[in-house]
């Protein structure tokens, strides 16, 4: 098993050019950038690219006129009353996911530039005290695992972080404890996912509880149930490697299970051979999907037609695992897409979709996040990793330990 664990040889400078001239290709601005060839450009399709440069290392040779001029643009998206980052054009609600996301981001982004928001988070003014964190995380749903929700409550704690450690705000930590002490009383024992239904015991129960468990990893607590968690994983893993519902894989999905076995299994000596094998099959294939314009897609595997879902690969997908949930889950997600002819993603960041095999941004930093955290994992001289890969040092999904 050990042989069959090894990641396939691959030429770091070649996959990296390629994906610094995918960046450059959707520049149009000094700090602008589209999320693919076909959309316009945010402040979250720049973080993005940000993100994706770091990891390369590439923001080591930015000259300090170049730095300066991304921190000014990231600060002009924050709000001075409330501390938010506010995406340009946005009418919905402050106190909800697209504005707490981009927040997070932009906290990431400025300590790559070494640097920090202008304006004090007057926002965390509506957690005063251990009941509002409750309030809050109950009426969201993010202790029943809500799908969606596990987004809202990792927020919650980069937050706290993010003010204890910059302001030594010793309210922040001991909110961030309740926020703990909430999640740990109501994590489902059979699953270590939160929630109980049958949704949230396998694919979304991994991808949602994912974000909480980023909290977790980085103030370095235990995880219960981490055995369950790793088990389930494993079984979810298809034939290419992948850990989607859907065939081809999926950049969230992917991360996430990755994240999830490496930290939960592999950093706490459970079943190694085993996840070593998961992680090298997902290395991988990933490595082998890299699109011609040096990006990476959400899947290349997804074309939606009808008649495409009685395809012998797509049928092979659904039907050829030994777990008839598992079965059964597959079918209840690949269905809608083909017969309803969903072409395109829709995000928040990107509102005119993208198909599902071509290359954008978000898809194209995850996967290469993906890459590097496994290296970094199965590579026995970690020396090497790190004159290849640069991670962040603050909170998020590009933290290490």
């Amino acid at each position: 098993m050990e042989k069959r664990s090894k990641l396939i040889n691959y030429n770091f400078e070649i996959l990296k050019d390629r994906v610094i001239s995918y960046l450059s290709d959707l520049q149009f601005g000094p700090c602008q950038y589209r999320i693919n060839t076909h959309a316009d450009g945010n402040i979250y399709s720049s973080c993005f690219a940000l993100f994706i440069y770091d990891l390369f290392k590439a923001t080591e040779s930015w000259s300090e006129k170049k730095r300066y001029r991304w921190i000014d643009y990231i600060n002009s998206f924050q709000d001075k009353e409330t501390g938010y980052f506010i995406p340009e054009g946005f009418t919905g609600e402050l106190d909800e996911k697209p504005v707490h996301q981009l927040t997070c981001f932009a906290i990431n982004a400025l300590k790559i530039l070494g640097e920090y928001p202008k304006h004090r988070f007057n926002f965390l003014s509506k957690w005063r005290n251990p009941n509002d964190i409750s309030r809050y995380l109950e009426k969201k749903g993010c202790l029943k695992g809500k799908p969606g929700t596990g987004n809202l409550a990792m927020f919650i704690g980069i937050f706290l972080t993010f003010d204890y450690e910059i302001n030594n705000n010793s309210q922040s930590l001991e909110l961030l404890n309740h926020w703990f002490f909430l999640h740990e009383k109501t994590q489902n024992p059979h699953t270590g996912f939160w929630g109980s239904s049958f949704r949230q015991k396998l694919f979304k129960g991994f991808q949602n509880a994912l974000h909480q468990f980023i909290v977790y990893h980085y103030w370095m607590r235990d995880i219960p149930y981490h055995k369950k968690i790793v088990d389930t994983i494993l079984c979810l893993q298809d034939s290419d490697g992948f850990f989607a519902p859907v065939p081809g894989g999926g950049g969230c999905w992917d991360f996430d299970a990755s994240e999830m076995l490496i930290n939960c299994g592999l950093n706490r000596n459970y079943k190694t051979s085993f996840i070593k094998l998961a992680l090298a099959r997902l290395f991988n294939s990933i490595i082998i999907n890299q699109k011609e314009d040096g990006g990476f897609c959400e899947s290349k595997k997804i074309f939606p037609n009808f008649s495409n879902l009685f395809d012998s690969e797509i049928l092979k997908f659904i039907f050829l695992n030994r777990d008839l949930k598992v079965m059964y889950y597959k079918f209840r997600t690949i269905t809608p897409i083909y017969l309803f002819n969903k072409r395109k993603l829709f995000f928040h960041w990107n509102t005119k979709g993208c198909f599902w095999d071509q290359s954008d941004l978000w898809n194209t930093w995850f996967r290469c996040l993906t890459i590097a955290k496994i290296e970094n994992s199965l590579t026995v001289n970690n020396d090497q990793i790190k004159h290849k890969w640069k991670f962040h040092n603050s909170i998020g999904f590009g933290w290490i330990s």
